[in-house]
């Protein structure tokens, strides 16, 4: 009796010693390292004054990720609060991170900025005005691809498809889209397309031989460390372990269509921590040349205009800031979530910022956070011009 009380007492340590370890791992996952500065009590206030679930932020100043943090609840009706490395939706910040991928594939040779439709896709049936667009005009929504509204009736079809995988979908809107004729000349326009970036990740795919999830995990997310980095609402249906998004003050279920079509992906459905977003804007912002691109042409290329009708690259709007210089900024919805990056690679100076809702007060509140961030590093108030998501 001794012997087997002794063995009780030896299995209820074992598991007590388990119990604490995996209490301290999580403890340690959820803190910031010591050299960045939690931003929650200068979020807290910003969001209390509107009816938005839950908003994150980082700041990188002088060239390194020095403050964070994030406030609010994954849920409204539920008071579980939100932690700094939970998972928020980018929305078309996803856009800047396929034309890396791209810019990699250059790098590899497997793709040169000129390649055209016609030569990754021979296969497609593409009406001939669609023919010669390239990936840069593509990247820069200047291909003619048709815009949100013009392609809401084939999402719909898409949407039908979710049985099928989303390279699946993808070659079916990718065809659908090069055969009818552009929505203007190629070259000769600006229209935000979100069905442009999807036929990018199909030609990716393509050259690359693996799903363009797969080649955004391996050669973009695993090299900078973005652990949490995934695609589609972040949360599982049946446990609040992650945010969700909203309309409004309502949540939406992730599953079974808590997202835009699967085979959007390469136009805006990332997600990650506001921490993995801020290494990747932190990428960006010092062009850290290395295991992801080699080439400072390749940043360059990035983030200069491609787009004579406006001020749009590869994935980024590209302006200038009077105080801060040159500007690179996104917007991204789903129309659950809002997000924003906002990079002066002048000032070594960007932010991310991300609510798990969407519409004008996300917005106004973005907005908000990267007018106190600048304000407090000598930048006056954030006034470039809106962009579209």
């Amino acid at each position: 009796q001794a012997s087997v009380s002794t063995y009780h007492a030896v299995m209820w340590f074992r598991l007590f010693l388990a119990w604490t370890l995996s209490l301290c791992s999580l403890t340690a996952q959820q803190s910031l390292p010591a050299s960045v500065k939690s931003l929650n009590a200068e979020l807290e206030p910003l969001l209390a004054a509107t009816k938005v679930p839950a908003l994150a932020a980082a700041a990188i100043i002088d060239g390194k990720i020095r403050a964070a943090g994030a406030v609010g609840v994954r849920k409204f009706g539920d008071p579980t609060p939100v932690q700094i490395f939970d998972k928020f939706h980018v929305g078309s910040g996803t856009k800047s991170m396929t034309a890396t991928l791209a810019a990699i594939m250059v790098e590899e040779g497997l793709l040169k900025w000129n390649s055209t439709v016609s030569d990754v896709l021979p296969d497609l049936e593409i009406h001939p005005e669609f023919r010669d667009i390239t990936l840069t005009q593509l990247l820069s929504h200047n291909a003619g691809c048709p815009g949100t509204n013009a392609a809401s009736q084939l999402w719909k079809e898409v949407l039908s498809r979710q049985q099928q995988s989303a390279q699946e979908q993808r070659l079916y809107l990718a065809k659908r889209t090069l055969a009818e004729a552009p929505s203007y000349p190629p070259g000769e326009g600006y229209i935000y397309s979100n069905a442009g970036f999807t036929i990018v990740g199909l030609m990716l795919e393509r050259v690359g031989k693996a799903p363009w999830e797969s080649l955004m995990r391996e050669k973009l997310f695993k090299p900078l460390d973005m652990t949490t980095a995934g695609f589609r609402a972040p949360a599982s249906a049946d446990v609040l372990d992650q945010p969700w998004g909203h309309r409004g003050r309502q949540p939406n279920p992730p599953l079974p269509i808590g997202d835009l079509p699967d085979a959007l992906a390469p136009a805006g459905l990332v997600h990650c921590s506001i921490v993995d977003w801020a290494k990747y804007a932190h990428f960006h912002l010092v062009q850290r040349r290395g295991s992801v691109l080699k080439k400072r042409d390749s940043f360059e290329t990035l983030q200069k205009r491609h787009n004579p009708k406006t001020g749009y690259a590869l994935g980024w709007n590209v302006s200038s800031h009077p105080l801060a210089g040159k500007l690179l900024t996104h917007n991204g919805t789903n129309g659950l979530w809002y997000a924003k990056i906002w990079l002066a690679p002048d000032k070594s100076f960007g932010v991310v910022v991300s609510c798990n809702t969407a519409g004008s007060e996300a917005s106004t509140l973005c907005s908000q956070v990267i007018d106190l961030l600048c304000t407090q590093h000598g930048i006056t108030v954030a006034t470039e011009k809106k962009k579209e998501d």
